[in-house]
């Protein structure tokens, strides 16, 4: 209803209205600073409008009464508002500011020329007040001092009353406190004349202001009417340009890098500032942190940024274009901006840019508002700005959804030359990646000789081994979210690993560094509701889903495809790796978690909680951790945990180890698992031990202290602060279990432990059970190092010292756990994922004594697909709800096209 509008200020400060008779004069056409300081009054004008409902929103009654003073009054206060870059908060604490301090003073000052004798005689001043009068007027002896022309007698200039009066402007809101000075003379201040000098200089220095402002905007006009040019780039890598809000004054001049040889025109004359010689590029304190990405602003930033760039004249039309492709790519790659967002930001420039209309966010601003992502995603795919992955529909329970097929992600990695990229290789080279994966094979074969790729008679040397990865993520309104995908088992690398174990000819890495965008393929993601209501016979979506992408990748192994050299490449799954609720739904396992006994004294035939073992079956007790080989490992394979046959056991994997296809994640079993509830508990009796002193809460409070000096003096900077009975759950008759949801806070508090308890060894050792945990302790703090110095393959001899380390945990664990249990204290809760931990350090020392490499269990870790899970299940919770599978894939997509080409493994090309 824009034509209908007819009242207030703003509405029609816009507005050039049309002369209707002859006589009539045109008004005039007002200039931009003018309209933004109408919009500033007309702001004002509404924030002191008495509020009858919000009187949340009134403002300060010094701003309503300094508005009701008049005309000038307001344009002050709509300059403070603009000043604050229309943010109320900064506005009025400008204002109030302004006021309290806005005092007339007058001084009256009673001076003159006096002697030391006649300060004493006359003035009646005390001793020490003379010598401090003769020190002060010393300090400035040519101006305070002179020889008397009579009498050649030393005389001071010296101030023997300073009166003054301040006429206050605001008195009901003034905050500073009115002095009473004292009766007897004082001495000069020693800037007292300065401070003069400043109330007479500051009339000068505001018109001096004033002209500077009507030069520079001349200046502006001046520049504008020459002829520039535009590079995107400098506006795309420049930090101030990207991250400052529109109008929003810097903190530095802008700097970058012009190569072009300076202009030579008739701006000079009037100090153009555009041929100074280029400003050399500061380099940055912390490249990493710049290296990071930054997350898209509102569209209003984009738009003020790019229209103070805008320039007029034969140089435009590149202009244009160039920025026409910029900001067509960064929204569409963006998975923070809706994509109503982008075409009201395209809108917008065109609005300032007519000539925009007509390039690439001409074609974004016509998009249709009302389905936005339906429009923006076909932009993107016509100037491709996605991978070209096709969606593929499927039919799961009663529903059609659509996915990535992993065949053909495949076939995008080989058009795109990018197999070299799997092994870890940051350039091709096909020799040294066939040897690689040829290697890999020989070594696999040796810890698993019956899998059935050795049957096949495929090439191994162009055979990637993937692993295959599924969570819930957290979609719109906190609801879970399916995401699957999967990845090669090798990579580039972990970050805390050797040096030399990197840098080998035939190193095999973990996948653990570079963007997962680009280490990760994503295959589907499915919305809790869509399976929640399987029956397991006659709605099964989730297997459905499974069984899909279980019969495309079997085909991957089966068959290959054809690479650019005419030549066959597969891909073979080696495991389902994930968290044990996914493993549950997965694998439909009868034996899991869920089944361990709940209380002590349940008299429930006992079901098993391992899908690999019978531990805890009947005569299989799981909680065996004194013994090097637990009865139940005699039981691994031999029993089916499948309540059915799962969809993904149609994978090419070995049969007779059917349930070791689904493997253990050492991230779950620890950091987030085991390890929380342990040193939880490790926690609490460091503070009952004699190492400290005082009720529970101030013991609390000394070992957080000690907790934060140790992470300050090792920098490190955990989620968690200090210890709480809270964050510990140690409230009441409970087991101390944890709280923290991060895993890096795990590993921190197990250093900190260690190292507390060995800077205070002749204590601890007083106390058996701290004696106990502390050598638990430090025996897993020792394995996770070790596993975290190593890519993949670990040499035997050093995995069979890890793998004993880890069980040497396991026998001081029970054995704190019968000391807790012995002196009656709710310690040490004993879990499933203990026997998790034992799977991983015992198989450890098996595919140690098979061979002279082992596997490194961080293989099958989650910490990097974890964090790869959380990006598709935020761009969830910014699409419509109804489309939420197709449209999180096709932002997927385009993410990880950003991804790609920023780490330069593909060229964007021009759309056709």
């Amino acid at each position: 209803m824009d034509g209908d509008h007819t009242g207030g200020d703003e509405g029609q400060s816009d507005r050039v209205d049309t002369p209707t008779g002859s006589g009539a004069k045109k008004k005039r056409v007002l200039t931009r600073r003018e309209l933004l300081r109408n919009a500033a009054k007309a702001r004002i004008a509404r924030m002191v409008a008495p509020k009858r409902k919000r009187t949340d929103l009134e403002v300060p009654d010094f701003i309503k009464e300094q508005w009701s003073k008049g005309t000038q009054a307001k344009e002050e206060l709509a300059a403070a508002l603009q000043d604050a870059n229309w943010d109320k908060a900064k506005f009025v604490d400008i204002v109030e500011k302004t006021i309290l301090n806005k005092n007339s003073v007058k001084l009256t000052k009673d001076e003159g020329w006096y002697s030391e004798q006649e300060m004493k005689s006359e003035l009646g001043w005390a001793p020490q007040r003379i010598a401090g009068a003769k020190a002060f007027c010393l300090k400035m002896k040519e101006k305070l001092t002179r020889t008397n022309m009579y009498d050649n007698v030393v005389e001071y200039w010296v101030t023997v009353r300073e009166r003054g009066s301040v006429e206050q402007l605001h008195e009901a809101q003034e905050r500073t406190s009115s002095t009473n000075k004292a009766d007897a003379p004082v001495a000069i201040a020693a800037d007292a004349f300065d401070k003069v000098n400043a109330y007479k200089s500051i009339k000068l220095l505001n018109d001096h202001i004033a002209k500077l402002e009507q030069e520079y905007d001349l200046l502006q006009e001046e520049v504008a009417k020459g002829e520039t040019s535009f590079n995107l780039s400098h506006l795309i890598k420049c930090p101030d340009m990207k991250d400052k809000p529109f109008m929003e004054k810097k903190d530095e001049p802008e700097t970058g890098d012009r190569s072009e040889k300076p202009r030579t025109n008739k701006r000079k004359e009037v100090g153009s500032t555009e041929d100074k010689a280029p400003q050399p590029k500061k380099k940055a304190k912390n490249e990493k942190k710049h290296k990071k990405d930054k997350k898209n602003k509102k569209h209003s930033i984009v738009v003020g940024n790019l229209l103070m760039l805008q320039r007029s004249g034969p140089g435009l039309r590149r202009f244009v274009e160039e920025v026409a492709e910029g900001v067509l790519n960064s929204v569409a790659t963006s998975q923070i901006v809706p994509c109503a967002v982008a075409i009201r930001t395209a809108k917008s420039v065109i609005a300032e840019v007519p000539q925009a209309a007509e390039s690439s966010i001409g074609a974004l601003g016509r998009c249709d508002e009302r389905n936005p992502e339906r429009d923006v995603h076909k932009l993107t795919h016509k100037f491709k700005l996605s991978l070209p992955i096709p969606l593929t529909n499927i039919p799961v329970g009663d529903k059609q959804i659509p996915i990535l097929r992993m065949s053909d992600w495949a076939q995008f990695i080989l058009n795109m030359n990018l197999w070299h990229t799997l092994c870890g290789l940051e350039k091709r080279n096909e020799m040294r990646a066939a040897r690689i994966w040829k290697c890999f094979w020989e070594r696999y074969k040796v810890i698993h000789p019956n899998h059935p790729v050795y049957e096949q008679g495929i090439p191994l040397e162009r055979t990637c081994a993937l692993l295959l990865h599924g969570d819930e993520g957290r979609s719109l309104k906190k609801s879970p979210i399916l995401c699957v995908s999967t990845h090669s088992i090798l990579g580039y690398g972990l970050s805390t690993a050797q040096p030399a174990e990197k840098n080998k000819d035939l190193a095999m890495k973990l996948n653990y560094e570079q963007p997962t965008w680009t280490t990760r393929f994503l295959l589907s993601v499915m919305p809790r509701h869509i399976y929640e209501d399987d029956d397991g016979e006659n709605l099964d979506a989730f297997q459905d889903l499974m069984g899909s992408l279980a019969q495309d990748m079997r085909r991957l192994s089966d068959e290959g495809l054809l690479g650019l050299d005419n030549k066959r490449y597969y891909f073979v799954v080696l495991n389902i790796m994930g968290d044990w609720p996914w493993m549950l739904k997965a694998g439909c396992l009868a034996r899991t978690f869920h089944n361990a006994a709940k209380r002590a004294t349940s008299r429930a035939r006992p079901k098993g909680i391992c899908h690999q073992c019978l531990a805890d079956t009947d005569g299989y007790p799981w909680e065996d951790w004194a013994n090097n080989h637990p009865r139940w490992m005699d039981t691994i394979n031999c029993d089916s945990p499948f309540l059915r046959r799962p969809a993904l056991l149609d994978l090419l994997h070995d049969e007779s180890q059917g349930p070791m296809f689904f493997s253990w994640d050492l991230f779950h079993a620890w950091h987030l698992g085991a390890g929380k509830s342990f040193l939880a508990s490790a926690v609490a009796i460091l503070a009952n031990s004699v190492l400290f002193d005082g009720n529970r809460d101030e013991r609390l409070q000394a070992v957080s202290s000690a907790y934060s000096s140790w992470c300050k003096a090792n920098r490190q900077n955990p989620t968690l602060k200090s210890f709480t009975m809270t964050n510990l759950s140690w409230i009441g008759n409970t087991f101390p279990a944890g709280t923290w949801s991060k895993g890096a806070t795990t590993t921190c508090i197990l250093k900190w432990f260690v190292s507390e308890c060995q800077g205070r060894y002749n204590e601890v050792i007083q106390d058996e059970l701290l004696m106990t945990v502390y050598k638990s302790a430090r025996s897993m703090n020792e394995f996770l190092h070790g596993v975290y110095s190593y890519e993949l393959w670990i040499p035997s001899a050093v995995a069979s010292e890890l793998a004993g380390k880890g069980m040497y945990f396991l026998k001081k664990f029970g054995k704190a756990v019968k000391l807790a249990v012995r002196a009656s204290k709710l310690f040490f809760i004993q879990l499933p994922n203990y026997h998790r931990l034992q799977h991983i350090f015992l198989e450890l020392h098996n595919q140690a004594q098979k061979g002279p490499h082992a596997l490194n269990p961080l293989a099958w870790a989650t910490q990097s697909d974890e964090d790869y899970i959380g990006r598709p299940s935020r761009i969830s919770r910014r699409v419509d709800p109804r489309t939420t599978v197709e449209r999180t894939l096709q932002r997927s997509l385009e993410a990880a096209y950003a991804k790609y080409v920023s780490a330069g493994r593909i060229v964007p090309e021009k759309a056709g």
